[in-house]
């Protein structure tokens, strides 16, 4: 809950500046969010968003300059051994923190509380297992290097997808692009208005922090979360990870200690 609460600040203070510079059409895109959410037609929320989006888009002078729609197919490449050292060093080793907290333990620990009866089939391992052999998989072919994540977890469940379906309906539309637009798919990206990514981030930074949780928790707990939450604002989620993980462990042993000692009176 710590990592959590935290991840959802980093992301609060990720959209302010993206929103700020367009502050109306964040606005209607928040509207249109809010309206649809309490509507039966909730599992359109975000769809909409973007649809409006692309809309706003379409209807900017930038969109005359739009790349041409070609067919175009991957090409195999396999880095050689100074790219894999750069990208130890200035990728592998700053994101390990992140993937650890973001794409593995958190991911876990949401999926089982909106999940619980598949608790079994969703663990760290398989997680990174699949993480792993679809980057060294896609890679090559020109694929961003990608993870799981709990922010797209969060998304998904409070847009309404219960199961892998929006995934799967994402994962059509993506490989679509990319092979209709190739390189040009991140110049598409670039176009739409900050304040729809910012509004996205916004909505979803909003359903991860859960204060109902945090008043449930003992106080040693929402001490520790509080802790975790602070050094990793103040300093990184390793910071945080370690931390937390080093007073749990603490606690649990002085915990033990009490315990004997009460066994030794008695």
């Amino acid at each position: 809950m710590g990592i959590q609460t935290a991840l959802a600040i980093s992301l609060l203070l990720t959209a302010f500046p993206l929103i700020e510079d367009s502050l109306f059409t964040a606005l209607i895109l928040l509207g249109i969010f809010i309206v649809l959410k309490k509507s039966p037609f909730h599992p359109i929320a975000f769809i909409s968003v973007l649809a409006v989006s692309f809309y706003i888009y379409w209807q900017s002078p930038q969109s005359a300059s739009a790349p041409l729609v070609e067919w175009v197919m991957p090409v195999f490449y396999m880095p050689g051994e100074e790219a894999f050292l750069s990208a130890f060093q200035q990728a592998f080793l700053p994101q390990l923190a992140l993937t650890l907290t973001n794409a593995l333990f958190l991911t876990a620990a949401l999926a089982h509380d909106y999940y619980p009866d598949d608790k079994k089939n969703i663990t760290e391992n398989k997680l990174a297992l699949s993480t792993g052999g679809l980057n060294l998989l896609l890679v090559p072919f020109g694929a961003v290097p990608m993870c799981h994540g709990t922010g797209g977890l969060v998304a998904y469940h409070t847009a309404g997808g219960k199961n892998g379906l929006p995934v799967i309906v994402l994962g059509i539309v993506l490989m679509g692009v990319g092979l209709l637009t190739g390189p040009a798919a991140s110049w598409y990206l670039t176009m739409l208005p900050e304040a729809s990514f910012g509004v996205l981030l916004l909505i979803t930074a909003t359903y991860m922090v859960e204060p109902k949780k945090l008043l449930k928790e003992s106080p040693l707990s929402r001490f520790n979360i509080l802790l975790i939450v602070g050094l990793t604002m103040l300093h990184s989620l390793l910071a945080g990870l370690a931390a937390g993980l080093l007073f749990e462990y603490l606690s649990r042993l002085i915990s033990r200690y009490r315990q004997n000692q009460l066994k030794k009176e008695d």
